[in-house]
């Protein structure tokens, strides 16, 4: 409660009493996952952090998962070996205390799990080029090319064993997909093990039409090999050379060691 008073004429003059409400600032918790990936797989090691700025008091944290209650947990909720019951949509809770309770949720994100998918390439002209398909719940599905790029394809070239990407072909290139899409608006950054950790839509959300497939073009399974052996290659014949020089270089002195011994007999 404050007062204001002014002095005039030798007279206090007292304003109306006015009351200040300080409200402390309100803390709303930041929830990220660690890997940073779209999807994963059975077997991953995932963190879900329940980020908080300063603040006073103390924090008590909790977790949310599929809206069934909260858990009394820690700022960190790991999960050492996804398995597919770890699908779902997560979020945490904090209660901070200082003079009064208060307590706030963070945003949601959605954890997709899945087992390791299969991936092929058809209709290429060789074994490391043609449409990408996936086999998601038993089922072939293509990939729509809407955005699909170069850091795109050098994940599923890496991913498929197929060395680096030559090409990224959009538009149907090796023909339309006959089926279902998996995936749309894949989004990777090139530094993805595989392409199921690339941003992009839903499994099945897609707005694609069947002459969309993404395909790739791959520099082949042996071009790593290939450069291997072709290093060995070059390897092996310059040791060749050396080989043959000093073979004869000995050859050339025997000879000239035998000639001196003629002359002296």
């Amino acid at each position: 409660m404050y007062h204001c008073s002014v002095l005039i004429n030798s007279f206090k003059h007292t304003a109306q009493s006015v009351q200040i409400t300080v409200k402390s600032g309100i803390v709303t918790p930041r929830l990220t996952k660690h890997p940073p990936w779209e999807r994963f797989l059975t077997g991953d090691r995932i963190i879900l952090k329940c980020e908080v700025g300063k603040t006073p008091g103390s924090i008590n944290y909790f977790w949310n998962i599929n809206g069934q209650g909260d858990i009394t947990g820690s700022e960190s909720y790991i999960i050492e070996a996804a398995a597919l019951n770890y699908t779902g949509v997560y979020k945490c809770k904090i209660n901070t205390t200082t003079s009064t309770l208060h307590t706030a949720y963070s945003n949601t994100i959605r954890l997709s799990i899945t087992d390791p998918i299969e991936m092929r390439l058809v209709n290429g002209t060789e074994t490391c080029s043609g449409r990408l398909e996936l086999n998601y719940n038993n089922t072939w599905g293509s990939v729509c090319g809407a955005g699909w790029d170069m850091l795109d394809a050098k994940v599923a070239c890496q991913q498929l064993g197929c060395g680096v990407a030559k090409s990224a072909p959009q538009g149907g290139h090796f023909g339309a997909a006959p089926g279902l899409f998996w995936l749309d608006d894949v989004a990777c950054k090139g530094t993805e093990a595989n392409l199921f950790q690339c941003r992009a839509n839903a499994w099945g959300k897609h707005n694609c039409t069947s002459a969309e497939a993404a395909s790739v073009i791959c520099s082949g399974q042996y071009y790593v090999e290939g450069l291997i052996r072709l290093c060995l290659s070059v390897v092996l014949l310059v040791l060749a050379v050396i080989l043959i020089a000093t073979q004869l270089k000995i050859n050339h002195r025997s000879k000239r060691s035998n000639l001196g011994n003629i002359r002296v007999n």
